[in-house]
């Protein structure tokens, strides 16, 4: 039995930068009491979603060797409504109102630009879509 079944919250970041996933797993396993999975590139973002069945995903759209699109897609397409389900949450580097745009139609649940938005108001989000 994976984490996330056991009502834990598992939150799968898929960050190619390792300095935001050190802040991240420490700031979400240490004050928020959250269990954090990593993902840094399209291929292991996708088998760890279809394997963990994570509470949520928090991923950048740019990462090591591809970008999140066509996963994403995955995810919010998936004939598995457990996977459809799992809240997306995008934060990015890309700011632009099409990448803003692209994502929604795709089916993420928020859209965060990393220069505007703080550690705390990501854990915030995460918390609201918890709910």
């Amino acid at each position: 039995m994976t984490t996330a079944k056991k009502n834990k919250v598992v939150i799968l970041l898929s960050e190619k930068d390792v300095f935001l996933v050190k802040i991240y797993k420490y700031k979400f396993n240490k004050e928020a009491g959250w269990e954090t999975m990593v993902a840094d590139d399209p291929k292991s973002l996708l088998e760890l979603v279809l394997k963990e069945k994570p509470s949520l995903v928090l991923t950048d759209i740019i990462l090591k060797n591809g970008t999140a699109y066509d996963v994403i897609e995955k995810i919010t397409h998936n004939k598995d409504k457990k996977i459809a389900s799992i809240p997306i949450v995008i934060l990015t580097d890309l700011a632009q109102n099409q990448d803003v745009q692209n994502m929604k139609k795709l089916g993420v649940t928020e859209y965060l630009v990393k220069s505007e938005t703080t550690f705390d108001e990501v854990i915030s989000v995460v918390k609201q879509l918890q709910k």
